[in-house]
């Protein structure tokens, strides 16, 4: 008799890092960084996914562009906000 797939071995689509998304994700940080736009008052960049257009990162995602902005000196947030969309923040370490 066939057994099924294990669970553990199965990676659903919101596990799974999609390269092409954080590129897009880190160019757009890239830019309004470069150009000064979003700073807030504490010198912090701040960006949201529906008002700016950015890709919204799954946890896996999320976890790699921690890990790319902190070798890089910065400090990457999210927190949901009240119009069920997602900001990120960006602050030097």
């Amino acid at each position: 008799m066939e057994n099924f797939i294990k669970a553990d071995t199965v990676k659903s689509k919101n596990d799974t890092i999609n390269n092409m998304k954080v590129e897009r994700f880190i160019t757009k940080f890239n830019v309004t960084i470069r150009h000064g736009g979003n700073e807030s008052g504490d010198g912090s960049y701040n960006l949201n996914d529906t008002l700016d257009k950015i890709p919204t990162l799954n946890d896996n995602e999320f976890d790699l562009t921690i890990g790319l902005a902190l070798q890089q000196g910065w400090v990457l947030t999210r927190f949901d906000d009240k119009h069920h969309s997602v900001t990120y923040k960006m602050v030097k370490r």
